[in-house]
């Protein structure tokens, strides 16, 4: 799902946020003893900050912060002056801020943290950073955008995620009582903190650097900060200039079901479940039946649903060793496979057929039962099949949590295996496929019910914004595990219908999905463009800079390097860069030069590839049209 802004977000989500709060404390002990206000930022005290404070807004220390000062900003109550190249090697100087926004009569509130440039860095600008997972920790904001002179704000989404329950993982702040849901934190997370503390940073930043307008404000979240984006743009057109979307969780049933399905499926039987080892067999089996179907040998998936694969008749079965039992082999052909309703319309998109096992791919954190952290279920069945939380997988781990508590609401007698009424039957869409998930109408729709207002994928809502002249680009990872990037692309499909096709749509909106990225980054394939935090140093790879082009210079962006590197870490040399193409365009290669540089690869504006379907693309209902 879900969780916003970079790579393996979820990994460190779940991890005992309590754990989390050590870690940080040690690294932020340097900072205890008392700070001068510099001489570029002499506001930056809680007297002065507070004072520039619109009503609603308080200014102080939250418990939730998760930037490395977070026991300096306890101790100096919400307000520091943080000297350059302390954030970072070559970070600016800049006023860190915490405290919280009231959102609803008389004491709702939600936490923020917010980073401020010196005057004289300030850009003139705005950009809220969005959450991640079920949010509950206000994020560390991005290095990159500070560079760039943005005062940063990001909030919690009006709750606090309690320690040991895995952290942005959890959930259970949802429930006010035994089957009674707390309306006003759900509706807080769902779209009112965030325009609240839109609403009073912006009023701060004006204050703060004493000027009488912004110049443009911009949002920028992946995962559920992808999902704030677009609730955001709909709900409240008038909010943001532009906004970046990805990998985003804007179908909150959907993420739900499907990380609930992909557990389901392993649990089914004794030896349901697929190893690490397995997941890496079956990356190599994709490879040599996918890598050719978009024209080069490269070992990158340009567009997944070209693929040929099908559990059934692509997998060795047998009992040995380098085979797959045929639980197993249902197993991923219930995860490659679409959702449906009892007579066999998508409900929703499965998972693609890319990367599932190799270098942080789609299955390998997010699906396995025995990778890294996480262990082998202590039952196959019952409301918990492992008795602690940090063993479990995180598709288990988050499909539990939100579907017992915030949708739910049920504390007792949930049980993910039964209650929802999911199972299994034979016949995949695409003829000769084994299982696939059946939800049935009821449970369909109380899940639209309970999530409508958080959800983001009415392509109508979004006209207003459009008709601004606002500027959306969405983007996703074809390695994703987490939230399927088929979903997002029948969301651009349908919002292309309403402008008459893609090239109408295309000045307004565009999406570039990424072969071989996993969740938000990471992964094999082209994963950095400035979506994370950093980028290669070229400014055509860099998502913002493509943004701001776009809103305040009119140039739509053509193309977006995507650049690899070693160890996905920006210090590390560069393995290989390619350009992301605006849908429905797949990248082509020239057949000359370097198959791994960037100046190979071109985006021809005709280009279709992306629409193109084979039998894996039809398995998990890729052309299923949702909207």
């Amino acid at each position: 799902m879900i969780m916003g802004g970079n790579s393996g977000e979820r990994r460190r989500a779940f991890r005992a946020l309590a754990l989390t709060r050590a870690i940080l404390l040690l690294v932020g002990l340097w900072s205890l003893a008392p700070l001068k206000a510099s001489a570029s930022i002499p506001r930056c005290t809680v007297a002065a900050v507070a004072a520039m404070a619109p009503p609603g807004m308080s200014i102080g220390a939250i418990p939730n912060f998760s930037g490395k000062n977070e026991a300096a900003l306890q101790s100096h109550g919400g307000v520091m002056d943080i000297p350059a190249n302390d954030w970072a090697p070559g970070s600016p100087e800049f006023c860190l801020i915490t405290g919280s926004v009231v959102t609803s009569r008389p004491k709702k509130t939600a936490n923020f943290a917010a980073v401020l440039p010196a005057t004289t860095d300030w850009n003139g600008k705005f950009m809220f950073q969005g959450c991640g997972g079920n949010c509950g920790v206000v994020p560390t904001p991005t290095l990159s955008l500070l560079r760039k002179g943005y005062p940063i704000f990001a909030t919690d989404g009006g709750h606090i995620s309690p320690p040991g329950l895995g952290g942005a993982m959890s959930a259970n702040w949802a429930v006010a009582g035994p089957n009674t849901r707390d309306e006003e934190r759900v509706t807080d997370f769902f779209y009112r903190a965030t325009h609240a503390v839109t609403v009073a940073g912006k009023a701060l930043v004006l204050a703060y650097y004493k000027s009488p307008t912004l110049r443009h404000a911009y949002f920028n979240g992946c995962s559920d900060g992808g999902r704030d984006a677009m609730v955001e743009l709909d709900r409240f057109p008038d909010d943001f200039d532009g906004v970046i979307a990805g990998d985003p969780y804007f179908d909150i049933p959907a993420e739900v079901v499907n990380s609930l399905v992909t557990a389901q499926a392993q649990l089914r039987s004794a030896d349901a479940a697929l190893t690490p080892a397995q997941f890496r067999q079956v990356d190599k089996i994709l490879d040599e039946d996918c890598d050719l179907a978009d024209g080069v040998k490269d070992g990158l998936i340009q567009n997944p649903a070209l693929c040929a694969f099908d559990p059934q008749t692509s997998l060795p079965v047998c009992s040995g060793s380098g085979c797959f039992s045929p639980d197993q082999v249902s197993a991923l052909s219930i995860i490659f496979s679409a959702v449906t309703d009892p007579t066999g319309r998508v409900i929703y998109p499965g998972y693609p057929t890319s990367n599932v096992a190799e270098d942080g791919g789609a299955f390998a954190d997010h699906l396995a039962f025995w990778a890294g952290f996480k262990s082998a279920p202590d039952q196959i069945s019952g409301p918990e099949p492992w008795r602690r939380p940090e063993n479990q997988p995180i598709a288990w781990a988050f499909a539990n949590q939100t579907m017992r508590y915030l949708i739910y609401a049920d504390v007792t007698g949930f049980d993910a295996l039964k209650t929802p009424g999911i199972t299994f039957e034979e016949g995949a869409r695409a003829s000769g496929g084994g299982l696939h998930a059946v939800i049935p109408q009821t449970t369909v729709d109380w899940l639209t019910k309970q999530t409508s207002a958080g959800n983001g994928d009415d392509p109508s809502a979004a006209l207003a914004f459009f008709r601004r002249g606002h500027k959306l680009i969405m983007y996703h990872g074809y390695a994703d595990g987490d939230i399927t990037p088929y979903r997002t692309i029948q969301y651009y499909r349908a919002l292309a219908k309403s402008y008459g096709g893609y090239d109408g749509l295309k000045e307004s909106a565009r999406l570039f999905m990424a072969p071989g990225m996993a969740h938000c980054s990471g992964g094999p394939g082209p994963n950095s463009f400035g979506q994370a935090g950093f980028n290669s140093g070229r400014p055509e790879s860099d998502i913002v800079a493509a943004l701001e082009a776009w809103v305040e210079n009119g140039r739509a962006p053509a193309s977006i390097v995507a650049t690899k590197f070693e160890a996905n870490a920006p210090s590390g040399a560069i393995q290989r860069s390619m350009p992301l193409c605006p849908f429905p365009a797949m990248a082509r290669y020239s057949q000359v030069g370097d198959v791994n540089k960037a100046e190979n690869w071109t985006c021809p504006v005709k280009d279709r590839g992306l629409l193109g379907e084979g039998k894996a693309g039809r398995n998990a209902g890729a052309d299923a049209d949702l909207n």
